[in-house]
């Protein structure tokens, strides 16, 4: 299980490392237990040390053409946006995708910003679905929260929220950078 984890988390690192050095990328496990990674001549130990992805984002992700949803986003619908914010609304939205691409079967509930995004996506199905494809291999559906009761639905999407938000401070940094301007 553990080698196929580390063939899973190289097969990532590739697509986020520049092209001319993806076939460079190699993970291994130490005697110790150390998992490391190594790109080129560049050895990287992962303890439980984190991965911080800044802006860099899956090839794929990065290459998103999402400027169809820009005039979705900043139509009116309660609260009028400015067009300034779609930059804010773009940086939170490719980073969900990211959190989703490295943490596929984990529940995960994004800021207002990317879920508004994320909805305009969604609407848009033939494309939606296509860029799925190509960035997951899977289509992923907006979250149906099951639950017995409003409290289980509230906890459930309250914990899919807290496992976004511990999720994009290890990856992203401070989790008030969600709302930094680009």
């Amino acid at each position: 299980l553990v080698h196929y984890q580390l063939r899973c988390l190289e097969s990532k690192l590739r697509a986020v490392v520049p092209a001319s050095l993806a076939h460079l990328v190699t993970c291994s496990i130490l005697g110790d237990g150390i998992t490391q990674i190594q790109v080129a001549n560049l050895t990287v130990p992962l303890h439980d040390a984190h991965l911080r992805l800044g802006n860099a984002y899956p090839n794929a992700i990065r290459d998103l053409d999402l400027s169809s949803l820009k005039q979705q986003y900043l139509a009116p619908v309660d609260v009028p946006r400015a067009p300034s914010d779609w930059g804010t609304a773009e940086i939170a939205y490719r980073r969900f995708l990211t959190l989703i691409y490295f943490y596929p079967n984990k529940a995960l509930s994004p800021p207002p910003e990317a879920e508004l995004v994320w909805r305009a996506h969604i609407l848009d199905t033939r494309a939606y679905r296509r860029d799925c494809e190509t960035l997951f291999g899977r289509f992923v559906d907006y979250p149906a929260v099951e639950g017995d009761s409003a409290a289980d639905l509230a906890d459930n999407a309250a914990c899919a929220r807290e496992a976004f938000e511990s999720l994009y401070e290890k990856h992203f940094g401070s989790a008030s950078g969600i709302r930094a301007k680009p």
